[in-house]
C-alpha cells in the first residue's frame, strides 16, 4: 500500500514539513537552516540551535501522544556541553513528560519518560563528542526501554514506571513546554513511530536518510505507520509503505 508522500515547505522557512500525519512544526526563536547534514542530497538541511531560546514547537496533536509502545529517532550533533534535551513533551513546570532524549552533563544520552518526578532511563555508554553527528534511536515496547547510539545497542531499563495519561507540546531544541535546557548544535532526520524499531530497522535507520524510504525500505513496516517525519528540513520526503 502506499502513503501520500510530503510537499515542499521551502516557500516558509519559518516552518519544518510532516510527510505523514499533517503535524508540521514552527521554528521558533531563531533556529537557522544548515547543509551540515548526516546525509547528503538535494535539498536536505539540518536545523541549527543556539542553546538560548531555539526550538521547533509541533503542537500538541493526538496523535503524537502514544499510551503503548513508540520508537524516537534522531542525527544530532552537540556543539556544547551541559544538560541539552534533544526533543520532548514535557509540561510547562517540567514535571511530566510521556517521552523525552536528552544529553547528559557527562555528554551520554538518555531515552525516558518522566512521571511525578520518576523517570527511569536507557542511558548509552557513549559520550558524545562535540562537532560530531550521532544517530540515536530510542525505543519502548511495553516492557523495556532501549537506547542505541550508531546502530549499537547501548542502554536497557526495564524499570515498571507507568506514563502520563496526556502529552504536551513536542518539541525538538527543548523539553516541550518547558522553557529551558535548550540544545545547541544540528538536529536532523527526526522520526516518531508508534510501535518499537527492531535491530534490523535501526540498522537501517542507521545507513539510510528518511528520505530513502520507499519500496525497499524495511522501515516503516505497513502495520504501523510512522507519525512524524520531520527530516528537519527534509523540504521533501515523498515516501512509500509496502506489503508484505
Amino acid at each position: 500500500m502506499e502513503a501520500v508522500g510530503g510537499s515542499p515547505v521551502g516557500s516558509d522557512p519559518q516552518a519544518t514539513a510532516d510527510f505523514s500525519d499533517s503535524n508540521p512544526g514552527t521554528l521558533t526563536g531563531g533556529p537557522v537552516w544548515s547543509t551540515t547534514t548526516p546525509f547528503t542530497y538535494t535539498g536536505n538541511r539540518a536545523i541549527l540551535y543556539d542553546g538560548l531560546n531555539d526550538y521547533v514547537d509541533v503542537g500538541d496533536p493526538a496523535n503524537l501522544f502514544f499510551p503503548g509502545a513508540f520508537s524516537i529517532s534522531a542525527w544530532v550533533r552537540r556543539d556544547a556541553s551541559g544538560v541539552r534535551y534533544i526533543l520532548g513533551d514535557y509540561d510547562s513546570p517540567g514535571l511530566d513528560s510521556s517521552y523525552a532524549l536528552r544529553v547528559n552533563s557527562s555528554g551520554t544520552v538518555s531515552f525516558f519518560w518522566e512521571n511525578s518526578s520518576t523517570f527511569p532511563m536507557a542511558t548509552s555508554t557513549t559520550v558524545l563528542t562535540l562537532g560530531t553527528y550521532y544517530h540515536l534511536v530510542g525505543t519502548w515496547d511495553g516492557t523495556t526501554r532501549r537506547l542505541y547510539v550508531n546502530a549499537t545497542l547501548e542502554g536497557i531499563n526495564s524499570t515498571p514506571q507507568s506514563r502520563p495519561g496526556f502529552g504536551q507540546n513536542t518539541t525538538f531544541g527543548r523539553a516541550g513546554n518547558f522553557s529551558g535546557l535548550y540544545f545547541n548544535g544540528l538536529i536532523d532526520e527526526v522520526g516518531i513511530w508508534n510501535y518499537a524499531l527492531n535491530q534490523d530497522e535501526v540498522d537501517w535507520l542507521n545507513q539510510n536518510s528518511l528520505n530513502n524510504l520507499g519500496a525497499e525500505a524495511i522501515v516503516p513496516e505497513p502495520s504501523a505507520l510512522p507519525l512524524l517525519l520531520t527530516g528537519l528540513a527534509v523540504v521533501w520526503l515523498p515516501f512509500r509503505l509496502r506489503a508484505k
